[in-house]
């Protein structure tokens, strides 16, 4: 999950910046394409514990943007979780 690491790494202007480092440890599985939106990907990663953390990245492999509260600013057609897959 690079883009997992990436916000370990990275200071952001978001209350949960940076991301805590046990994220990059999570296994693939813990991770799910919630909405492929314009060829960019909302992402799901779920740590058992905690919270899931939703990231928009881009093709190209870049974090447009991330949150724990899901609907991500960027996506607008993925605003109702109802319409998100889990497959």
């Amino acid at each position: 999950m690079n883009a997992a690491g990436y916000l370990t790494r990275t200071e952001l202007d978001h209350d949960w910046s940076p991301l805590d480092a046990s994220f990059v440890q999570l296994p693939i599985q813990n991770a799910k394409i919630l909405a492929i939106v314009d060829g960019d990907y909302m992402v799901a990663v779920t740590k058992a514990e905690e919270r899931t953390f939703y990231t928009l990245v881009a093709y190209n492999g870049t974090v447009i943007d991330a949150n724990f509260t899901g609907p991500l600013k960027y996506v607008y057609d993925a605003q109702d979780p109802s319409t998100w897959t889990t497959d």
